[in-house]
């Protein structure tokens, strides 16, 4: 069962986090088109949220990074840099976790690739500056989009 309080935050950003997903997937499927790489993309549904607040992976609901997911599937790994330096050029980058980075054994997590966590890049209309709305992304993995600032 979902928590009355997991289900009224998830749809006070549901319109946010599909503008970014909007913004994230235009720029990488164009990205993907331009070079030939597959792409696939999803938004985290309530349960398997939940999930992640149920089993303590995350303490709180502001420190899930992954509410948007997609993936560019590259066909080498020497590819790789090129499209990271791709990434950091479309979105603010906060941080890049290496797929050598997680400790865990394979039984335990399965996925691992290079994931690019940052922020979506916004003009202002009165100052031409930027503000930014927290999203993840991966080159060889996954790409997502997490809480909107100023939401909890």
């Amino acid at each position: 069962m979902i928590p009355v309080e997991v289900d009224r935050w998830y749809d006070s950003i549901a319109r946010r986090l599909e503008y970014v997903k909007g913004q994230v997937e235009t720029a990488v499927r164009h990205l993907c088109d331009q070079n030939g790489y597959a792409y696939s993309g999803r938004l985290k549904g309530i349960e398997s949220l939940c999930e992640k607040l149920e089993t303590g992976r995350v303490s709180q609901i502001d420190e899930v990074d992954d509410l948007f997911g997609c993936a560019i599937i590259i066909s080498s790994l020497t590819e790789e840099p090129m499209v990271i330096t791709a990434l950091e050029g479309m979105f603010a980058c906060d941080v890049i976790r290496r797929r050598t980075d997680t400790d865990k054994a394979p039984d335990v997590f399965r996925f691992e690739a290079t994931r690019l966590i940052g922020r979506l890049k916004l003009r202002r209309p009165k100052t031409g500056g930027f503000r930014t709305g927290q999203f993840y992304a991966t080159s060889a993995g996954a790409f997502s989009a997490s809480n909107w600032p100023g939401e909890r």
